[in-house]
């Protein structure tokens, strides 16, 4: 281990190689759409209230991912799955093209869901 880096900012050093400690842009776990202690169970629940096409990003079921969860048209809640590589984000779009992108928000932009902006639960 070690003691963590100092206080990263931008501009920090070059970027690891695969594995190489290196992480994504994780500035989306400061916004209320973030919610590290929700499940599926718990994003079905509390999505059943809010309007269509907003959604979550939670940690996923496989330690180190992430899923979006969100209220599709017609009231449906979707989980569709985020895996990290390297410094990038990637999904499987509904044709079973894999998309990469920067940031968490290019996810949900990718998938036209408006973030859930409550901070409770």
């Amino acid at each position: 281990g070690g003691p963590p880096g100092g206080g990263g900012g931008f501009g920090g050093g070059p970027p690891g190689g695969m594995g190489g400690g290196a992480r994504p842009n994780e500035a989306f776990k400061n916004e209320p759409f973030w919610k590290p202690n929700w499940g599926r169970s718990e994003a079905e629940m509390y999505l059943q209230q809010v309007p269509e096409m907003t959604g979550v990003c939670r940690p996923s079921s496989k330690a180190g991912n992430y899923a979006i969860s969100y209220k599709k048209i017609g009231g449906r809640i979707e989980h569709t799955a985020v895996e990290v590589e390297g410094m990038k984000y990637c999904m499987m779009d509904t044709m079973g093209i894999r998309q990469q992108f920067d940031d968490m928000n290019g996810v949900m932009e990718y998938l036209q869901v408006q973030k859930y902006s409550q901070w409770q639960p």
